[in-house]
């Protein structure tokens, strides 16, 4: 009997659980659009910046956001996004907004990307592999992924 109570236990707190680590929160607009975001995750990065990933949905449409915090002067990042998974696709999102932020005293950059729908189940699947992005001075960026290389997944689940 003690078995079976431990078992049921374990099924009733493991989707808790999972939840509680999505970290997502929903905002309700003053003009009555429902967002549901999730909290940017760090990615990678080098000596002169790091960057974070999020997604984020108003219930229509779903949209990655890109966060660059950097150690010196901060840039817009301009341009398309592009993302090679682990199965060895790459995938180019369109920036919908880009814009310069404070956020915690520190100026950062966030951009905004759509996410097309027909790509929604395959971001479900696999990890990042590498994040390509431009900044204002035209450099064009790659990063390995380091760290939080399945956050699209986990936060697709969660939104």
């Amino acid at each position: 009997m003690n078995k079976y109570f431990g078992f049921l236990l374990i099924c009733l707190i493991a989707p808790i659980s999972a939840y509680a680590q999505c970290n997502c929160e929903t905002i309700n607009r003053d003009d009555g659009v429902t967002i549901r975001t999730c909290e940017p995750a760090p990615i990678g990065g080098d000596q002169t910046l790091e960057f974070a990933i999020s997604m984020i949905t108003n219930g229509n449409d779903y949209f990655l956001s890109l966060n660059i915090i950097f150690d010196s002067t901060p840039q817009k990042a301009t341009g398309n996004l592009m993302i090679r998974f682990s199965d060895n696709n790459m995938l180019n999102f369109t920036a919908v907004n880009s814009q310069m932020a404070f956020i915690g005293g520190r100026e950062m950059a966030q951009s905004i990307y759509l996410i097309d729908d027909f790509v929604i189940e395959n971001l479900k699947q696999e990890n990042i592999y590498t994040v390509s992005f431009r900044l204002e001075d035209q450099t064009l960026r790659t990063y390995e992924a380091h760290d939080n290389k399945d956050i699209i997944k986990r936060h697709l689940r969660c939104l």
